[in-house]
Order: C-alpha cells, then structure tokens, then sequence
C-alpha cells in the first residue's frame, strides 16, 4: 500500500490544520467538515491496488438487486440518467466509481399508524421525527415513546437494519438530522429511510450523508418536502468496500480527536467564564476599598484572557454600567455639593414650576424603606423615586391615532427608540391637530429621555437628540429630568443591570407586556452629587470606548484566524 507525496502533504496540513482549528472561531465545526470533505473525494486514506474495484462492487450490488426483483422483494425501478462529465463535482482515486443513488440504495418512507395502535411497549419502536431528537437516539435509533405489536401491515411498513433515516417533511428538513437504524423500526410518514446494500458499508454511507445539506433539495411549496425524485439522482462516491471501512475507521479516530479538542475547547471557556463571573462577583460585592482594589487588579493583570471573546466584553460593559451606579467607578469628592441638597433644590424647582403651570402637583409617593434598597451607595449620595425626582414621567398617547407617510409631525414609537437615540426608519406621521392634543399632555424636548415601557424591548433607553417636536405613542415613556440631574448620568441608571433586571421582573400583561407608569414612578435609583454624576459619564465613557477597542481587536484576531483556516483548507 503506498501513499502518493500529494496525499502526504495533505495529512501533515490536517495536522496543522488540527492546531489551528482549537483557537479559530468555528474551528472545529470546520475541521469536522473538512474530514468529511476529504473522506469523500479520496484524499484521507491510501488506497490499496490489492482491493476489489468499485466497478466490480457495482456488478454484485446490481446481481444483489436482480435477485430481491426476482424473489419480489423489491421493485423495479426506472433507469436513472447516465452520469455526465458535467455533473461530477470533484476527481476521485480511479479505484472508485460515481454512481446515483438510487442505482444502488432503496428509499423508503413511512407509515401513518393510528392511535389505537400506538402502545407504550411492543414489538417493533415507531418513530416520529420528534422522537429523534431522544438523547439516546442522538446517533443510532435506541428507543420510543410509541411501539407497535407485530401485525402483517407493521411487516410490511418497516425499515430494515442497516439503513439511515431522516425527515422528509415539514421544518424538521432544516434541522438536517440523520439518524442510524440498526434494529428493524417503523417510522410515520414524515420520515424517510435510505437502505444500505449489503456492500456498502453502513458507517460509510452515514458519513457521506451527513457532508449533504439535505434541506437544499426541498422540493415543496407551502410544505417543506423531500421526495424520491429529488435523492435518487444524487450523485454518490463509492470507494471499494475494503477502502470504505479504513475510511471509517479514519474518521473514526480523526472525529474523537475533534471530540477531544472541542472538550478541551469546552473546558476553557468554563474557566475562562468562572473567572470572569468570579471577578465581577468581587468587584460589585467589595466591602472595603481594598477588597475592591484587589479584585480590580486581578481583572487588570488577567484582562487579556478573561475578555478574549466578544460575549465577555458584552459582560464587561454590565459591570462597568452597576460599578459606575453604585459609586465605585469615580472617586468621591468631599467639596460636592450632597445628594440630600440637590432634592432640596429639586424640590424648590418643581414647585416653582407648578406655581407656573408648567408642571402638575403630584401625589407623594410612600418613603423608601430599607428593604427597598439593594445595595450601598456613598454617604454624600441619596436613594430617590423616580416620580419624585423628576419633573415629569409620563407616556405618550394611548389611543393610536392616524399615521401616516408624511404630515406634518413626526409620530414616534418603541420602534424607533435606540440605544443611540431616535431611529427616523420607518417613521410615520400626524397632523398638527393630532399632535398638538398628544403634546399638550406629553411634550418630548431635546436632552428630554425616552424609555420604553411596552413589548419585547422594554428596558431601552436613550436620550432624544431631535430638536423639533413630536408626538409619541404609550409604549415609550417620558422622563423630564431637573437641572440637577445629569441626563447621561440618569441614562446609565437605567441601563445598568439592576435597574434593568426589575423593569423587566415587574411587567405585566397577556397579548403585550409591560410596565406601567405607576411602576415607572416607583422605582428607585441612585443620587450622587451632580459634580460627581458628570465624573462618573466621563469615566464611564472613557470604558466603553476601551471595550469598542477591544471588540475591534477581537474582530481582527477572529478574522485573521479565520484567514489562516481558510487558506490551509484551500492548500488542502
């Protein structure tokens, strides 16, 4: 048995390739396909002039065939098309043979037995496609909910050993699930099965069907299906039967070594997370400024490996925002002004303002209690209700008026509400009628926050950066801050983890969810010093554009992996 210096050279780039695969994104999943890949054009074992040829195969598979015709247990199929030079996708060992599929595998599909005579133990398993997604049945078909008894229609309807199956209809298609059966089953009628000649080698035939995106042949409209039509002219590489089997053995071994490396892989990552939530863990539950410190040294010196994957940057930019909230972000200052004196000049703000008309007296709202309050803040900062630290919360209209593709308003909803700010997408618009009877009530002004409190994306929250007036629908609430109040200080408050978590933990409702406005005005937030409130934004600011640098540099090294991977399959 000899091994040509071109296949040589492709085994020692499989190694490399080996290497490469555990760092890269998508690594291993590729390194999975390209084995397949291999396999099937010839190029992962040597072959063996000492084995029978594949066309010596074709001969006794197709004598095999003849024979089950004549004891009519099989029928005669019509002739498929010849094989063009056209259709061949890639060379193969001059040892194999392209053939179609329906020339040498019998396709068969199900059955749809009732419900009278599906029992929870018999003599035969019936399979549905639900029944495939089984742990036990994650590779060979083991087991069922439903069995049948032996009866001539059960006889006749089952799928014999040695045969593979997979969905032939509906969205279970995409899912690409192909399963072995090596017990004879039966299956319902959404379940195809591929019978393996007895010279094919099973193991061989699963592997090539597992490289085929079988959702691709969908041949159906409102249905998704697959018919025999559309997997008899298949084209299929058939080795010789002694050379499928050391291709098997080879993937065998070649796929527990990816086994190894995914879990190696695995076991990384849950380091790698462990420590991250460890750090996180001691920084925002710190006691002391030196348990802090330590913990925040620890997150500097391992910065590298903790936050090597977007997915933790995305964790970073949480803690930063509940650090930054609770004060331990910014230092504190003993010449600010205190939190309690800024209510006091609040107070004296809306007061004013109600003395003007501008705003609406409000109904107090009960004191915090101590129960109330998740975490400890600085002594110059205060615990303070929404409602009783704005000016004004409120939401837009509740009776949806008319909108349409140009007026003389902007009409604005959840749709539009970004983390960045207004999204004109898809905007809509009012009359100045309309408008002028929503804004009498609820008048977004520029610097003015905007959250939404209905739907999927309550919990956004972003600062209106449109200088001219609109109106709003209910699902996105206004927030009126007082001078003393920094908008992009407030803004983080809303976004940071705790803040987020109870929004979300108090909505309501069946067709839509939300948050009322009631609960709006009830919840609490944190109150530094305005000085320090502006320190906080800076900083704040001045880590997220750390964490952009970072997600950047994470881009560059995912691709330039991605680059590596792909130029040695192209040498491959």
């Amino acid at each position: 048995m000899t091994i040509s210096k071109s296949k040589t050279a492709t085994i020692k780039l499989l190694d490399q390739y080996f290497t490469t695969a555990f760092s890269a994104p998508e690594g291993i999943p590729k390194l999975r396909e390209l084995i397949l890949s291999l396999a099937m054009r010839g190029q992962l074992v040597p072959q063996n002039p000492d084995d029978i040829p594949a066309r010596d195969l074709l001969k006794d598979i197709e004598t095999e065939k003849q024979r089950l015709i004549d004891e009519k247990k099989l029928k005669k199929s019509k002739p498929l098309p010849e094989i063009t030079a056209d259709e061949i996708p890639y060379d193969i060992p001059d040892s194999w043979q392209w053939v179609r599929l329906g020339d040498i595998f019998q396709l068969k599909s199900g059955y749809s037995f009732s419900k009278q005579d599906e029992i929870e133990t018999g003599d035969f398993i019936y399979l549905k496609v639900g029944e495939m997604n089984l742990v036990e049945n994650e590779i060979y078909i083991k087991t069922s909910s439903i069995y049948l008894k032996e009866s001539e229609k059960v006889l006749s309807s089952l799928i014999p050993a040695n045969s593979i199956i997979f969905p032939k209809r509906g969205g279970a298609i995409a899912t690409n699930k192909k399963r072995l059966v090596t017990q004879p089953i039966c299956v319902d009628t959404n379940i195809m099965s591929m019978i393996c000649p007895r010279l094919i080698d099973l193991q061989f035939a699963y592997h090539w069907i597992l490289s085929i995106d079988l959702a691709r042949l969908n041949s159906g409209t409102s249905v998704p299906q697959i018919n025999n039509k559309d997997l008899n002219p298949l084209l299929f590489p058939l080795p010789p039967l002694e050379e499928q089997e050391r291709i098997v053995e080879k993937i065998e071994t070649l796929m527990e070594k990816c086994d190894r490396l995914e879990k190696l892989h695995q076991e990384k990552e849950a380091k790698r997370l462990k420590i991250q939530i460890a750090v996180g863990d001691k920084l925002l539950k710190a006691t002391d400024k030196k348990g802090f410190d330590d913990a925040w040294q620890f997150m500097r010196d391992n910065f590298e490996t903790i936050y090597s994957v977007k997915e933790n940057v995305k964790q970073l930019r949480q803690i930063i925002l509940q650090l930054a909230v609770m004060g331990k972000l910014a230092p504190q200052d003993d010449n600010d002004k205190p939190a309690q004196q800024l209510l006091k000049d609040i107070e004296a703000e809306k007061q004013q303002l109600i003395k003007e008309g501008k705003i609406k007296k409000q109904k107090p709202l009960p004191e915090i209690t101590p129960d109330e309050i998740p975490y400890d803040i600085p002594d110059s900062w205060e615990w303070v209700r929404l409602g009783d630290s704005m000016l004004k919360v409120t939401d837009g209209t509740h009776k949806s008026p008319i909108n349409i593709q140009k007026g003389d308003f902007l009409y604005i909803s959840a749709k539009n509400i970004k983390n960045e700010g207004i999204s004109l997408d898809n905007v809509t618009y009012v009359t100045k009628e309309i408008h002028e009877t929503i804004y009498s009530r609820c008048n977004p002004e520029f610097g003015d926050i905007l959250y939404i409190k209905d739907g999927a994306t309550t919990g956004i929250a972003t600062i209106n950066n449109l200088k001219e007036q609109f109106s709003m629908l209910s699902s996105v609430a206004l927030i009126k801050q007082p001078r003393q109040i920094y908008n992009k200080f407030l803004l983080l408050s809303l976004k940071s983890p705790f803040f987020y978590k109870e929004i979300r933990a108090d909505m309501s409702g069946v067709a839509i969810t939300r948050v009322t406005l009631k609960k709006i005005k009830a919840f609490i937030v944190p109150l530094p010093p305005l000085e320090e409130q502006r320190r906080i934004v800076e900083k704040v600011d001045k880590m997220m554009k750390l964490c952009d640098e970072l997600e950047e540099k994470i881009t560059n090294q995912t691709e330039k992996q991605t680059s590596l991977l792909n130029a040695l399959i192209a040498q491959i």
